[in-house]
C-alpha cells in the first residue's frame, strides 16, 4: 500500500499547472476572458487589473480623453480613456468593494489575533473557538473569490520578486539631488544642480517591464499627445493662423528656400506663448490635458503653474529637438510622426492646404527659421550650447516615442533654479522625478538588453536636463534683440503667477 500512495504523491508533486480556457469574452472590452467572474463581473485579465489598481489606488478619473464621455472601450482602444473603462466595468457589474477582498480579511484575522493575545483573561481554548467562528461568519458573508487569491500571489510576486531588487536606481544618489531641507538654507550654486550630482544606477539583472509599467507608459503616451494637442488647438486660434501656416507649408514642400516662411519669427513665439498661458488659466484645453496627468494630482496648484510655465519652453525645445533629429524622413507626415507630434489636429491643419498630397510634403529642419538663423544669440558661444545641446537629446531620443513621452514627463516635473522655494522642494514633484527616471531606466533596459548602457543613457538624460534649462533661458532671454528680451520678460510677468 505505501507504493502506490508513494506514487501518487509524485505525480501530484510533478502536475503542471494549467490555465483556464478562454471561453468567453470580456463584458468590458470584449476580449477572450474565462467563465470566472472578477469581482462581480465577467472580464479579462487585463480589465481585472486595471479595475483592481483603479480601487486600490483611490484614482478618480474626471476627464475624458476625447472630451465626450462616450469612448468605445474595445480590445485595442481600452487604454485611451480611463474615465470610460471605469464607468463601462461599474456598468457591466465589477464592484469595488470585492477588490483587495482576500487581503483586507487577513488583515482584519491579523488585528483580531494581536488583540485577543494580549488579552489575558481568554484562554487558549477561547481563542482559537472565537478565531474560527470569526473565519466562518466572514466566509459566509462575503465568501472568498479564488481568481481574487490567485490575483493577490501574482500582485506580490511583481512586487516583491524572489531573484532580484525591484529598485534599479540608487535612492541615496536621487536624494542628493532631488530632496532638500526645509530648515537648512542651500546655496542655489549647489542646490538642485543635476550636472555636477549625476544619477547613478546600479548594473542589475535584466528585467522585463511588468505588465503595470506597460500600461504607465501607453496611459503616458495617450497624456502628452493630448497635451501637444491642445497646445496646437490654441495656436490655431490665433489670428492670422491659416495664413501663416499655409505659407510655412507651401515654403517646406518647396524646399528652395533656406528660411521658411510663416512661422518661426520672435513675435509668433511671443504670441504663442501668451495664447498658451491665457488659455491655462482660463480652465482651457491646455489645462485640462495637464489634469489629466495624474503626475500632477498632488502638486499644490501654485507650484503647478509655477513649474509648467517655466517647462512649457523646455518642453517645446525638446520636441524641437526630436523633430532635428528626425528631419532626414522621406515626408513631414513620417517625421512629425517618429516625432510623436502628428496629432489628429495637426493632421486637419495639414489636409486644410494639402487636402489630396498631404503625404508629399517633404520633412523640414526646425532650424531653418529666422528665429534661429545664426547669428541669433548674444554670444556665438551661446549658439553653439544650444545646437549641441538639441542634437544631443534628439539623437538620444530619435523616433523612439515612448522614451520621448517618458523624459517630456520628466521635464514637466522639473521646475528652474530660479523659482520658488516651494516648486523646487515640492515632494510631489520630486516622487514624479524619481517614478520617471526609474521607468526610462526600466524602458531603456528591457528595450535593449544591457542595463550598463541603459544607466549610462539614464545618467546623460538626467543631466541634459539642466542643459535645456539653459537653453530656455538663452532661447528667451540670451538674444541679440534686447528690446524682444524686454518685451517677453514683461509677458511673463504679466502672465504667470
Amino acid at each position: 500500500m505505501d507504493q502506490p500512495d508513494q506514487k501518487l504523491e509524485k505525480v501530484s508533486k510533478h502536475k503542471k499547472w494549467v490555465p483556464r480556457p478562454l471561453v468567453t469574452v470580456c463584458g468590458v472590452c470584449g476580449s477572450p476572458a474565462t467563465d470566472v467572474h472578477h469581482y462581480g463581473a465577467t472580464s479579462c485579465y487585463s480589465c481585472r487589473a486595471f479595475f483592481r489598481r483603479s480601487i486600490g489606488s483611490g484614482k478618480d478619473y474626471r476627464y475624458c480623453s476625447r472630451k465626450t464621455d462616450a469612448c468605445v472601450v474595445d480590445a485595442v482602444s481600452r487604454t485611451n480613456c480611463k474615465k470610460c473603462r471605469f464607468q463601462k466595468c461599474l456598468k457591466v457589474g465589477m464592484k469595488p468593494e470585492k477588490v483587495d477582498r482576500v487581503r483586507k480579511k487577513a488583515k482584519f484575522i491579523k488585528t483580531e489575533i494581536k488583540e485577543e493575545i494580549t488579552d489575558n483573561d481568554h484562554n487558549s481554548a477561547e481563542f482559537l473557538i472565537r478565531r474560527s467562528i470569526s473565519e466562518s461568519s466572514q466566509d459566509s458573508s462575503n465568501s472568498v473569490d479564488i481568481s481574487a487569491l490567485a490575483e493577490e500571489c501574482i500582485f506580490e510576486e511583481v512586487k516583491f520578486p524572489d531573484d532580484a531588487l525591484p529598485v534599479t536606481l540608487d535612492e541615496a544618489d536621487l536624494n542628493t539631488s532631488f530632496k532638500c531641507e526645509e530648515e537648512t538654507y542651500i546655496d542655489e550654486s549647489e542646490f538642485y544642480d543635476i550636472r555636477t550630482q549625476p544619477t547613478i544606477v546600479r548594473s542589475s539583472p535584466i528585467f522585463h517591464l511588468t505588465f503595470e509599467e506597460d500600461f504607465k507608459i501607453h496611459e503616458l503616451l495617450v497624456r502628452k499627445e493630448n497635451l501637444v494637442d491642445g497646445i496646437f488647438q490654441t495656436i490655431m486660434e490665433q489670428p492670422e493662423f491659416h495664413k501663416c501656416w499655409e505659407q510655412f507649408l507651401v515654403s517646406v514642400n518647396c524646399g528652395t528656400s533656406t528660411v521658411y516662411k510663416g512661422f518661426g519669427s520672435q513675435e509668433v513665439v511671443g504670441l504663442v506663448r501668451q495664447y498658451t498661458i491665457s488659455n491655462f488659466l482660463n480652465g482651457g484645453v491646455i489645462r485640462q490635458s495637464l489634469d489629466m496627468f495624474d503626475e500632477y494630482k498632488n502638486v499644490e496648484e501654485s507650484v503647478k503653474t509655477e513649474t509648467f510655465f517655466f517647462s512649457m519652453t523646455v518642453f517645446h525645445l525638446c520636441i524641437r529637438a526630436i523633430l532635428i533629429a528626425n528631419k532626414h524622413k522621406d515626408t513631414f507626415v513620417n517625421q512629425h510622426r517618429a516625432a510623436g507630434t502628428f496629432t489628429s489636429s495637426f493632421q486637419k491643419a495639414c489636409s486644410d492646404v494639402f487636402p489630396d498630397t498631404i503625404h508629399a510634403i517633404s520633412s523640414f529642419d526646425p532650424r531653418n527659421v529666422s528665429l534661429f538663423i545664426s547669428p541669433w544669440a548674444a554670444r556665438h558661444g551661446d549658439e553653439e550650447f544650444f545646437s549641441h545641446t538639441l542634437d544631443t537629446v534628439g539623437n538620444i531620443i530619435k523616433d523612439d516615442i515612448k522614451l520621448g513621452t517618458l523624459y517630456c514627463t520628466l521635464i514637466l516635473a522639473t521646475p528652474g533654479l530660479h523659482l520658488s522655494k516651494a516648486a523646487r522642494c515640492d515632494p510631489s514633484l520630486h516622487r514624479v522625478q524619481r517614478e520617471m527616471t526609474i521607468l526610462i531606466y526600466r524602458y531603456l533596459s528591457h528595450k535593449l538588453g544591457n542595463s550598463h548602457y541603459a544607466s549610462t543613457t539614464t545618467s546623460a538624460l538626467t543631466k541634459l536636463l539642466a542643459d535645456l534649462h539653459i537653453c530656455r533661458e538663452i532661447h528667451l532671454f540670451g538674444r541679440l534683440n534686447c528690446l524682444a528680451k524686454e518685451t517677453i520678460e514683461v509677458k511673463i510677468e504679466d502672465l504667470e503667477i
